[in-house]
């Protein structure tokens, strides 16, 4: 289950109903370019046109110049958007020729101006929007509360098409499509265990996860691959894939069952063909977790993206692949076989616990947030950034930030720099650390940041907000730091 779907969000499965936040509790939001250098929606080396940036998934600015250790102390809001009622920005945004592309929870998409913050275009989507855009060719791709993938066009904000991968109750693309080629891969998921009942939505637990590539221009599928078999349900992808092109690999992390049958997909990491979507091998963290069942706990990957990296292990370079699970440990494995090659305990776990936002790796090291959460009570209490050695999973340092703190809880994803790495907390910090740990930068918001970071020119990029009544502070403001903004 997804860290952020809690019993008091709306789906729009049956419609939205008034008085519902997005059934999701603690993740996810006409004019060409001209004079700019690059056309609109076609991406320059330092741009970042996806939620990890990367195919990689490793969330890094690595061009990034502007913000130093001895320059971070001066970030200063040079432009702040209000994004409107019921605003929340949970997602990363997207940054490519000098425009700013992200939705919102009130389901307004925006294309702003990256220098001024001007209104380039606004788009009114049917659904609210948790899911990060992407943009590539032209058209920025982004998915909703509905279980929709959109594609519009960059520079005007025209829809192009919208598909909605399965229409079964409860769909909700939370996480990003990844642009590949001429096609954008996507995984698909559910709030489902959560809708089911007399007083919610969904007759049945029969939402089944899978990843799909499909056509840029026209949202045809190429191939989707079913995560569990008929009769089973679960396994629903949340994050983002990451992708090796050149070994013909996509990689994905997986929720928990929702019901009998458990599955060897659930919980787990799962390496699949490009070109065809065959499973090539699974790695499970964690066997029968069936939740709701009583007694499950809950410890899916469904916050973290996979992260690709090379390590010299043993004397012998290895291609790994890592991500962050709900259980506190964060594992990496041999990309071409999937057997275990690190794990590292580094905090404890639960249904709002562990590994909740996307992972960063930089400079040899992988940066996290690990969240711990009360037994008693649904929500969390406090936890960390931490950042583990990326050859072997030595923790190389865990820096405490609870709520008695003034900077509270991180949860959102983190971003980093070639010397700093930010990360937004529950409390409404937005906060940089260096890659030894001390804090070097924290600005208060007035509302909780579950979102993440585009750092593109010198300037972060982030929208502030929970997403989710009753669970941190809601928002409805867009930031441009900058030095001095400037």
């Amino acid at each position: 289950m997804h860290p952020l779907a809690g019993p008091d969000a709306t789906r729009p499965c049956a419609g939205d109903r008034p008085g519902r936040a997005l059934r999701a509790l603690a993740a996810l939001l006409l004019a060409a370019l001209a004079g700019l250098g690059w056309p609109a929606g076609q991406a320059s080396a330092d741009d970042w046109p996806m939620f990890a940036r990367d195919l990689a998934g490793s969330r890094m600015a690595a061009g990034e110049t502007a913000n130093t250790v001895s320059t971070v102390r001066r970030l200063r809001p040079r432009w702040v958007v209000d994004t409107g009622p019921d605003g929340d920005v949970t997602a990363t945004p997207a940054v490519v020729g000098g425009t700013v592309y992200f939705g919102a929870a009130n389901g307004r998409f925006f294309a702003l101006d990256a220098r001024t913050g001007a209104a380039r275009w606004v788009f009114a989507n049917e659904h609210p929007i948790d899911s990060s855009a992407a943009v590539a060719g032209g058209r920025v791709f982004f998915g909703d509360a509905a279980g929709y993938l959109n594609a519009l066009d960059a520079a005007t904000g025209r829809r192009l098409w919208r598909f909605q991968p399965d229409a079964t109750c409860g769909a909700h693309l939370w996480g990003s499509p990844v642009p590949i080629g001429d096609s954008v891969l996507v995984g698909s998921a559910s709030d489902q265990e959560v809708e089911i009942g007399p007083d919610d939505e969904c007759p049945a637990l029969d939402y089944r996860g899978s990843v799909l590539r499909v056509d840029q221009a026209t949202g045809a599928v190429v191939w989707q691959t079913f995560l569990v078999p008929p009769g089973a349900s679960g396994a629903t992808v949340w994050s983002t894939p990451a992708v090796d092109e050149g070994d013909n690999a996509v990689y994905v992390t997986t929720g928990n069952n929702y019901g009998p049958p458990s599955t060897a997909t659930s919980d787990a990491i799962v390496r699949l063909r490009l070109d065809t979507g065959a499973i090539a091998w699974s790695f499970q963290g964690l066997v029968g977790d069936v939740y709701p069942t009583p007694g499950s706990p809950d410890f899916d990957f469904s916050g973290s993206q996979p992260i690709l990296w090379t390590a010299t292990v043993g004397g012998v370079p290895r291609a790994l692949v890592g991500a962050g699970q709900k259980s506190g440990a964060y594992w990496a494995l041999d990309r071409a076989t999937g057997s275990v090659v690190w794990r590292t305990r580094t905090g404890d776990g639960g249904r709002l616990g562990g590994y909740l936002g996307a992972q960063a790796a930089a400079g040899g090291l992988i940066f996290g947030n690990v969240n711990n959460e009360n037994p008693f009570k649904n929500y969390l209490r406090g936890g960390s950034l931490v950042a583990l050695r990326a050859a072997d999973g030595v923790r190389v340092w865990s820096r405490l930030l609870d709520f008695a703190t003034l900077v509270g809880p991180p949860v959102g994803p983190v971003a980093a720099t070639p010397s700093l790495v930010f990360t937004g907390t529950a409390h409404g910090s937005y906060v940089a650390f260096d890659y030894a740990g001390r804090l070097r930068w924290q600005y208060q918001t007035d509302a909780s940041m579950f979102g993440g970071a585009a750092i593109v020119d010198g300037t972060v990029y982030v929208g502030s907000g929970s997403g989710v009544d009753g669970f941190g502070r809601r928002g409805r403001r867009f930031y441009a730091f900058s030095i001095d903004g400037k």
